[in-house]
C-alpha cells in the first residue's frame, strides 16, 4: 500500500523549525556582511586620512600616496567580493524560510485553537519580527558605507573603479533588503490578523 502523499509533507513543528532555523541563518549572514562593512569602513577612513595628512603635510611622495590608496581599493574590492558571495545566501535563506511561512499559515485553521499550535503560530510571528529589525540595521550601516564611498577624494583610476565596484554590490543588498522587508511586513501582518481573527471565534 502506497503511503499518502500528504503524511510526506512536513507538519506544523518541523515547519516551524525550519521557519527558525533559516531566519536565524539569515540574521547570521546579515551580521557577517555587517562586522565586514564597519570593518571596511574603518580601514578606508583611517588610510584615506593619512594619505591626505601626508599629502598636506609634504611628508608623502606622490607614489606613496598611490600605494596607500592601491590598499584602500584592494579592501573596497574584496569586499565587495564577499557580498558577492553573501547575497545569493541570505536571498535563498530568505526564500526559503517565506515559503515555510507560507505553508504554516495555511495551517492555522487547523491548530490555531490549540493552545501549543497557537504559541508556535505566535513564535513565527516573532521570528520574522526579530529578522526585520536585523534587516532594518544593517540597511542602515550599509547606506552609511555607501555615503562614506562616494565621499572618497578621485584621486586615482585604481580607487575610482573601485568605488564604482563597490557601490553595485550594496545597493544590490539594499534593494533586495528592502523587497524583502516588504514580505516580511505583509507576511506578518496576515499571519497576526490570522491569530487575532481565530482568538476571537
Amino acid at each position: 500500500m502506497e503511503a499518502d502523499v500528504g503524511d510526506e509533507e512536513p507538519g506544523l513543528l518541523e515547519l516551524n523549525e525550519d521557519i527558525e532555523d533559516k531566519f536565524q541563518e539569515a540574521s547570521e549572514v546579515l551580521v557577517r556582511i555587517a562586522k565586514a562593512t564597519d570593518s571596511i569602513g574603518i580601514k578606508m577612513e583611517k588610510d584615506t586620512k593619512r594619505v591626505q595628512t601626508a599629502t598636506a603635510t609634504g611628508s608623502l611622495t606622490r607614489t606613496g600616496a598611490k600605494q596607500m590608496m592601491s590598499k584602500v581599493a584592494k579592501d573596497m574590492n574584496d569586499y565587495a567580493a564577499k557580498l558577492n558571495q553573501e547575497v545569493p545566501v541570505l536571498l535563498t535563506l530568505l526564500q526559503s524560510g517565506l515559503g515555510s511561512v507560507s505553508e504554516v499559515i495555511s495551517m492555522w485553521p487547523e491548530f490555531i485553537h490549540d493552545q501549543a499550535s497557537r504559541k508556535q503560530a505566535e513564535e513565527s510571528v516573532t521570528a520574522i519580527q526579530k529578522l526585520q529589525e536585523v534587516m532594518s540595521k544593517v540597511e542602515g550601516q550599509i547606506q552609511g558605507f555607501l555615503a562614506s564611498v562616494m565621499g572618497l577624494p578621485r584621486v586615482t583610476t585604481e580607487l575610482n573603479k573601485a568605488k564604482r565596484s563597490v557601490s553595485t554590490e550594496p545597493q544590490g543588498l539594499i534593494a533586495l533588503v528592502r523587497s524583502q522587508q516588504q514580505v516580511l511586513a505583509q507576511t506578518e501582518r496576515a499571519a497576526t490578523s490570522l491569530i487575532n481573527e481565530q482568538s476571537e471565534l
